[in-house]
């Protein structure tokens, strides 16, 4: 490997950006990113999901300097993917709508443990819905902590079945890890990542999916029940591997029956609400921002009219 191409590596197996034995100047046949190259920073943040963002964004930088950049070229892509290794829970979470500030998350690399593994030696479904469920009740402690805290001990009991608590209604996962439909010829199974396994750590992070204010606007309509979205994310891969939706109501344990949210959830949960709004425009602007300097490192390398890709010839 010449020394204008240290980090050829980043490509993933299996995807080639441009075929050395048949190249001189930059025709590359496209490849499983080509499409989004050409296009505006802001259809690109906006058209694939935060997750697929973040891998087409590391092969795009790897391309470049997988042909060829200068001393300056470099440090701008060194510079780029330390901000995607280091922000990438912000980015990949927060432009899904979930807060990722320090404690806003519900659990925070938390480790995989080997039997959480089933006979297929990867993390068994149900382990899944356990790591919701920790995240759920450390999201509500979240809640007594910086959103209402001047109610902390309500909000505390609200996991005890002792007056008005809260019950997991239903909930729905969707495993995110291993999609084989629609891929191009040239990419397997293998190169997209097998089922999470140990060793990993996972982070999870909740959001409210409804402003209850508006919910509870109708004086015929109680307001007994909120609506949450998971987001589980595997640290090792660095993007989702389950996402769940769940259910959950207030429960008066006493009458054994659901009752409405008291007025202070409801102005927690739309506190938190504009919040998530918030986070979610954060991320598509730094996206947006990101996409912008991996264009003009690509304007600059492959993709000029002259290109010549370097062969890594003997020094």
């Amino acid at each position: 490997m010449s020394a204008s191409r240290p980090f050829a590596f980043l490509l993933p197996r299996g995807l080639s950006a441009c075929s050395v034995s048949s190249l001189r100047t930059c025709t590359p046949t496209p490849c499983f990113t080509n499409k989004h190259l050409r296009q505006s920073s802001t259809a690109s943040a906006r058209r694939s999901s935060p997750s697929k963002w973040l891998g087409e964004s590391k092969e795009r930088i790897g391309k470049c300097l997988k042909f060829g950049t200068d001393k300056e070229q470099t440090q701008e892509a060194a510079d780029m993917l330390a901000t995607l290794g280091r922000e990438w829970r912000q980015l990949v979470a927060g432009g899904e709508g979930f807060v990722t500030r320090p404690g806003g998350e519900g659990m925070l690399r938390q480790r995989v443990v080997w039997g959480d593994m089933d006979s297929m030696s990867h993390v068994n479904n149900v382990a899944y819905n356990r790591y919701a469920e920790s995240g759920r009740i450390e999201w509500i402690q979240h809640m007594a902590r910086f959103i209402a805290s001047h109610k902390k001990a309500s909000w505390n009991a609200m996991w005890t079945p002792k007056g008005d608590g809260l019950i997991l209604k239903t909930i729905r996962t969707d495993f995110k890890f291993v999609r084989a439909s629609n891929l191009p010829p040239n990419v397997q199974i293998a190169d997209l990542g097998k089922p999470m396994t140990w060793p990993d750590h996972v982070s999870v992070y909740h959001r409210i999916t409804e402003k209850m204010h508006d919910l509870g606007e109708d004086p015929e309509h109680s307001v007994n029940s909120f609506k949450l979205q998971v987001l589980i994310l595997s640290e090792k891969h660095q993007r989702p591997a389950a996402k769940c939706s769940e259910e959950i109501v207030f429960y008066d344990y006493q009458k054994k029956k659901p009752r409405p949210l008291y007025p202070f959830m409801i102005e927690a949960f739309d506190k938190l609400h504009a919040e998530q709004e918030s986070a979610e425009r954060s991320a598509i602007e730094k996206m947006n921002e990101l996409d912008a300097r991996i264009l003009q490192l690509e304007k600059q390398t492959w993709d000029r009219e002259d290109a010549v890709e370097d062969m890594g010839g003997s020094r």
